[in-house]
């Protein structure tokens, strides 16, 4: 879990998120141009509402006003069918993209080798993989659909503000700038810190719950449902004090946006007001000081939320690039080997300790197995019974020693043609498959684990440990 707690540059997430879009650039391109189309849409609505506003005060000439009104509905319609086409387009990338994070992060996962899988709790994992899904996702819609156009109507309005009245204009762009730098500085030094702890308890506490849930055969069978849950509430209140700190630290940030929303709402309103009463402008300008104001609120708004949902999806997104960091068994091809295929096994000077075990599970294992001769191995559990298939397949490789397959060192055959040469009957079985726990968590005879498969992972069988030599 602590390799997760450390951060991922913003800007490598960005450049695999980036890549993902250039796979599909035709959808990409397009939808940001319908994107930006409805953008300036909006930014027409402050202008016809003030030319509106104008021409019914001043009662001009009517024909003016209609079509005055006329401009109004237009843009509102040019914005919403340019967004609803945009959005079209952007829900086939962003499901096509995020079947490819599924699929990458799948084939590494699986890729990884067997030690790797050992140290790891299952539903952990799958967690890892959804949220670098929900992750793509959150960046693209915030980056492209909200944060870009935000970008864009804020330095339009700023534009149209200060070409009517200059000093409302100056307001509102060092508003907009410490509104921008408050969710960048307080985002990143504030809000980031605890957003990563809060992710890594959330993988945590999925792990947890889903391998206790698969192996609640194994709990039953030794009356441990007392332990687990205690464990369990631990684990529950690690995450409730992560997730509140991240949480709370968001609605901090938000206080501190309203302050300075209200701060532009009484510069804008104010000058409007100000410059009416000294009959310098009309009702028109007002409007269009209000209208202006309430665009930019929202957008500020939206900027702000949407910063937060692209920091938390950058975060997220980062789970992609570790999965795609995992080491990755041998990938070379099946080959061809000039064997008989006999089937003579050879451990010779075999030694082998689990990762997480502190004790050689076998030492020197001498062992010779001729072809056609059936040989049972029998032993106390840790004993290293599994072991012995384990790494005949390869999903370990041995401390000490070498494992010959008719005299061939397996240790030089490419994986696939050494496994499909060799088969093991359950050699991950699952913990819910059988109440031989010999088969599935290994112990070394001090009482500290010395491997285990797929029950809950090396965690869950030191917490059982008390209950299984009981109960052996």
């Amino acid at each position: 879990m602590d390799a997760y707690v450390r951060p991922i540059a913003y800007r490598r997430v960005l450049g695999f998120v980036a890549s993902l879009w250039m796979r599909r650039s035709g959808y990409f391109f397009l939808g940001l141009t319908l994107t930006l189309a409805a953008t300036g849409f909006d930014l027409l609505l402050p202008w016809a509402s003030a030319r509106l506003i104008e021409g019914v005060a001043e009662s001009a000439d009517q024909a003016l006003v209609w079509q005055s009104w006329v401009v109004l509905l237009v843009a509102f319609a040019g914005f919403a069918i340019s967004r609803n086409l945009a959005h079209r387009l952007w829900i086939p990338l962003a499901a096509r993209n995020m079947q490819t994070v599924l699929l990458q992060g799948f084939d590494h996962v699986l890729s990884a080798p067997a030690d790797w899988h050992a140290t790891q709790a299952t539903g952990e994992t799958v967690r890892r993989i959804r949220r670098a899904m929900d992750g793509y996702d959150a960046v693209t819609d915030a980056t492209t659909i909200h944060l870009g156009p935000a970008l864009v109507v804020l330095l339009g309005l700023i534009v149209m503000i200060g070409w009517r009245e200059p000093i409302a204009g100056v307001l509102a762009l060092l508003v907009a700038l410490a509104f921008i730098a408050s969710n960048l500085l307080v985002g990143m030094h504030w809000i980031r810190p605890a957003s990563l702890q809060a992710n890594a308890t959330d993988s945590h506490l999925s792990g947890i719950v889903a391998d206790v849930l698969a192996a609640s055969v194994t709990i039953k069978g030794f009356t441990a449902e007392r332990r687990e849950s205690n464990h369990m509430e631990e684990i529950a209140r690690l995450w409730g004090r992560s997730s509140a700190t991240a949480w709370r630290r968001f609605v901090d940030l938000g206080l501190v946006q309203n302050l300075l929303l209200l701060l532009l709402l009484t510069g804008l309103s104010g000058v409007a007001l100000y410059t009416w009463a000294r009959g310098e402008t009309g009702p028109g300008d007002v409007a269009f000081a209000v209208t202006s104001f309430l665009l930019m609120a929202g957008y500020l708004r939206g900027f702000g939320e949407n910063l937060r949902v692209a920091q938390k999806g950058l975060e997220d997104a980062a789970d992609a690039l570790l999965l795609t960091a995992l080491p990755r068994e041998e990938t070379r091809e099946p080959v061809l080997v000039d064997l008989s295929w006999r089937g003579e096994v050879v451990f010779d000077g075999v030694s082998f300790a689990y990762p997480q075990g502190r004790v050689s599970v076998l030492n020197r294992l001498d062992l010779q197995i001729k072809p056609g001769e059936t040989v049972a191995i029998a032993g106390a559990s840790g004993s290293g019974k599994s072991t012995i298939a384990r790494l005949l397949q390869r999903f370990y490789e041995p401390s000490a020693g070498r494992i010959l397959l008719d005299g061939h060192d397996i240790a030089q055959l490419p994986l696939a043609t050494l496994r499909q040469q060799v088969f093991s009957r359950n050699p991950g079985a699952h913990a819910s498959e059988s109440l031989d726990l010999g088969e599935h968590c290994l112990f070394a005879p001090d009482g500290q684990q010395g491997g285990g498969d797929r029950c809950g992972q090396s965690r869950l069988c030191a917490r059982l440990y008390p209950a299984v030599t009981a109960w052996l």
